[in-house]
């Protein structure tokens, strides 16, 4: 845990299992996105899209319990995930998750009644986290990212609301993730480096820590599909929280910035004090009953 760009922030890294990742990969529906006429996510940049450089397909994870709010990133009303083995792998990891995630609500409780905030800097943007569990809405939308090979940056930022609780795993493709943690002493920056590789997994709460993703021009893993590039596949699960003002611009804070700094603050803490183990197969098939 170290101060970041917006408050305090988090991230911790992993790998899937060897067994797990194949199951990921092996997944026909991907080989499916290549081509699908669903809506690409508007917050893909005019510059990348123009370029066929990225494309990045939202959803959400359950369709038995859908999340709250059906929007992010630009797009309303979403559909269900197109991936199956996707929405089992995000099931599964709130289904590990489900105690941790019980005890971030608790704790984010008691630290908003500890500060005695007025109910108007809460009622709007962040009664979820007074009246729903982190273990319902925690990771309820995937973005199925897209890239193609090729060397270049997605540029420093902060990620949106949405993020407070973000996942990534890579499933193909390889690429760095810069984070810039900055010295709670003397306020300066330093920038540590977490490589992504097929089977890679952080979280974090990114809507506080400023990071960069560098693209090389090599690219270890990719998926080949016939006759198409080389691309990187990568998948983000986003929380679905601050709905009245996700706040998705760079480096903007989801308001009221009162609530955002306790919420923020104690999500960083958590995932700093309390270890997490990642589902394995057998939890992901299991998740396919649920």
């Amino acid at each position: 845990m170290t101060m970041g760009k917006i408050g305090m922030g988090t991230i911790a890294q992993g790998d899937l299992a060897p067994e797990l990742l194949q199951y990921l990969q092996d997944d026909p529906t991907l080989a499916m996105s290549s081509t699908s006429k669903r809506k690409r996510n508007s917050s893909v940049s005019k510059n990348e899209d123009a370029l066929g450089l990225k494309r990045e397909f939202v959803g959400y994870i359950d369709a038995n319990n859908p999340p709250k709010c059906r929007c992010l990133n630009g797009d309303a009303d979403l559909a269900p995930i197109e991936s199956k083995r996707l929405a089992n792998f995000a099931k599964a990891l709130r289904r590990r998750w489900k105690a941790w995630l019980e005890q971030l609500t608790e704790r984010v409780r008691l630290a908003i009644d500890r500060e005695s905030l007025p109910e108007e800097h809460w009622k709007d943007n962040g009664n979820q986290f007074m009246e729903e569990s982190f273990a319902d809405n925690a990771f309820a939308y995937a973005s199925v990212q897209w890239m193609r090979r090729g060397e270049r940056q997605d540029g420093w930022h902060t990620d949106g609301g949405a993020s407070l609780l973000h996942a990534a795993l890579t499933i193909f493709g390889s690429r760095t993730l810069q984070v810039k943690l900055r010295d709670a002493i003397d306020g300066a920056d330093r920038i540590i480096e977490l490589p992504q590789r097929p089977g890679s997994f952080y979280i974090g709460n990114l809507c506080a820590l400023e990071h960069n993703v560098v693209h090389g021009a090599e690219s270890v893993g990719c998926y080949k599909p016939v006759g198409q590039p080389e691309w990187q596949i990568a998948v983000m699960l986003r929380t679905d929280v601050f709905r009245a003002a996700r706040s998705r611009s760079i480096n903007c804070t989801p308001g009221p910035t009162e609530v955002f700094a306790i919420v923020n603050r104690e999500t960083a803490m958590h995932l700093a004090e309390q270890p997490l183990q990642l589902p394995d197969l057998t939890a992901v098939l299991a998740a396919s009953f649920i």
